[in-house]
């Protein structure tokens, strides 16, 4: 390497190192707690990656500053600062480089030298920082029984090549570590956990946390401040604690007062709910909730309750808590292939929805003190309503429900409603342009420009006084949250819900195969990796599609598509990570093989020549 440039990259070495302790410094007097160790690491990529540049040549030398990340505890919010110096080091020592041209062998001697500086610099840093103040202890963390570890760059992208952060996600109970050891490409994203390899089949991954069947569980009903937030997590309550959120939802839009429910009647209804759901691994009273609590979020936060009226929220609410009482367990596709008795009851036509309305309906309601319904009306004077406008408004608001509950039977209505929803807000666009170019030709007329949008200005893609708007924006809610699963923020609580819809579909293909049935191949998953695959056409086809449309009538709720995009990287990323480790594994299983194959023709050969004759 010309000498040229080891002084420009020698040169800025000091500067970062001196700005490193000045950083260290300055926060050591105010915490002085601070770690040794951070500042070993900060010192140790400084120096490796002014060298190597983040080149896939590096993973000799990353290994040495990984090897420190196991053995120490850090204090990551103490390097926010470091790594953003890294990054403006790293391009500066790029732009160095192509002003002296590419790379000669010098910068493999350096390489090979690099261990030994970092361990010099590294030991140096530790006698200045350990001198002053208390340093942190260090868990040594060894190859076995390791659980967890913290990345030093969590900003680092999921396509990087380098393995400078290759610990970022640690296998559970660190079954992968000797798998990992002989891996240079073994990179995960900071944030994803749970990578097994070899991927463990459906019935034994882990990805199901079963929580709420441990003592870890919460014991205590959440308040209404706990369920209105996007990261409310269901399975992480016992099930009898979860009885309290439908009573609590109507209370928060004072229904309890509008309808003259008795807050008793609230809570056995409730209660009556959750019995009426079949102990299956996904469709249960859990699932109910979890679509209960997102239809609260998507009228509240995501903006479309000001598209409906008081009686819509009920309705769409009341929908979304029973929209599967009694669910079986398999689809009603394997109803309808079995010629049961439900298929049979319902024509083979939504039977699942149509059994979970009758349920309702003739089990539920008619409990003692459980007909939540007994004093509806849709008159908003209904204290001098008769009984047979009362009864009228019960047979209006159970043909509602049945239009809102259908649109879950996602193979007869997702296409077409997706279709439906995206040609609204077509027309609503076209009519808002239109008022804008009346508003601009003709300003004296007195039409307003924003008669097609709302207070801020954006488009109101639904009209409040139009009832087939009103149901629109109820069966899109419904839809959302019965997918929902797969826009959550939370990584483990989708992983989760996944191998749960997993495990059921597998369990149908099973019974399909012992009655000879056909059976969709897609729902015949037997590890992790084919789960992750079978995500795929989930999220590009069926969940991103229709959370793209649903955020741009929604906009508050654009953020969900991009939960699912994440989501959706965390499979690819699994399986092309999945994918490389067997590629892996073949080829060394194919050096074995050709070693194995040249040893025995040489043994072959010295057993022959021992054996010929003399000359």
């Amino acid at each position: 390497m010309d000498r040229k440039i080891q002084k420009v990259i020698h040169s800025s070495i000091l500067k970062k190192l001196s700005c490193i302790v000045t950083v260290f410094i300055f926060v050591s007097t105010e915490n002085s707690t601070i770690s040794s160790t951070a500042v070993v690491v900060a010192v140790a990529i400084t120096v490796n990656r002014s060298y190597n540049g983040r080149s896939s040549s590096s993973n000799s030398n990353s290994n040495s500053i990984s090897s420190r990340l196991r053995s120490s505890s850090i204090n990551l919010s103490s390097l926010s600062i470091i790594t953003s110096m890294d990054e403006q080091y790293h391009q500066e020592t790029i732009r160095a480089e192509k002003e002296e041209g590419k790379r000669d062998g010098a910068t493999t001697t350096i390489q090979q030298q690099l261990p030994q500086k970092i361990d010099k610099l590294c030991t140096q840093f530790s006698n200045i920082f350990t001198k002053g103040g208390r340093v942190e202890g260090t868990a040594a963390m060894g190859s076995a029984g390791t659980n967890h570890s913290e990345s030093i760059d969590a900003s680092s992208s999921s396509s990087s090549s380098s393995s400078d952060n290759n610990n970022t996600s640690t296998p559970e109970n660190g079954e992968n570590d000797e798998n990992d050891k002989h891996d240079k490409n073994n990179h995960l994203p900071p944030t994803y956990k749970k990578f097994n390899f070899p991927p463990k089949s459906i019935r034994d991954s882990n990805w199901i946390r079963n929580i709420h069947l441990s003592d870890e569980a919460k014991s205590v009903p959440p308040s209404i401040e706990e369920i209105k937030q996007w990261t409310f997590d269901p399975l992480l309550y016992k099930d009898e604690c979860l009885q309290s959120i439908f009573p609590l939802i109507m209370q928060y839009y004072n229904f309890d007062t509008k309808y003259h429910i008795p807050l008793d009647v609230l809570y056995k209804f409730s209660k009556e709910v959750m019995e009426q759901h079949n102990d299956v691994v996904y469709h249960n009273w859990f699932h109910i909730i979890s679509v209960l609590h997102m239809t609260f979020m998507l009228l509240e936060e995501g903006g479309a309750s000001v598209y409906l009226r008081d009686r819509d929220v009920f309705v769409v609410l009341f929908a979304a808590f029973i929209h599967d009482v009694k669910h079986t367990g398999y689809n009603n596709d394997y109803e309808n292939k079995r010629k049961t008795e439900l298929s049979q009851r319902y024509c083979a036509k939504s039977v699942l929805e149509n059994n979970s309305l009758d349920i309702t309906w003739t089990e539920i309601v008619l409990q003692p003190d459980c007909n939540i319904l007994e004093t509806f009306t849709l008159v908003d004077g209904y204290d001098d309503v008769d009984d047979t406008n009362r009864d009228e408004a019960i047979a209006v608001l159970k043909e509602y429900v049945k239009e809102i509950v259908l649109l879950t039977d996602v193979a007869l209505y997702h296409g077409g409603f997706a279709k439906k929803l995206h040609q609204r807000k077509g027309e609503a666009e076209e009519e808002a342009a239109a008022v804008e170019a009346a508003a601009a030709s003709h300003p004296a007329a007195g039409t307003k420009k924003d008669d097609c949008k709302g207070n801020s200005g954006v488009i109101a893609y639904f009209d409040k006084s139009n009832d087939a708007h009103r149901l629109m924006v109820c069966q899109a809610i419904i839809k959302a949250a019965d997918i929902s699963n797969p826009i959550l923020a939370n990584d483990d609580a989708v992983k989760d819900w996944c191998l749960r819809i997993s495990t059921e579909f597998k369990n149908q293909v099973e019974a399909e195969k012992e009655r000879d049935l056909p059976f969709v191949p897609f729902m015949d998953v037997n590890d992790e990796y084919e789960i992750a695959k079978a995500q795929l056409g989930f999220y590009s086809y069926m969940v991103i599609p229709y959370f793209t449309i649903f955020g741009d009538v929604l906009p508050n709720t654009k953020f969900l598509q991009h939960n699912a995009t994440k989501n959706l990287c965390y499979y690819q990323d699994y399986i092309a990570w999945v994918d490389n480790k067997k590629q892996l594994q073949e080829q060394q299983q194919q050096q074995t093989d050709e070693t194995t194959e040249t040893t025995c023709a040489t043994t072959q050969n010295n057993i022959t020549e021992k054996e010929a004759p003399a000359a």
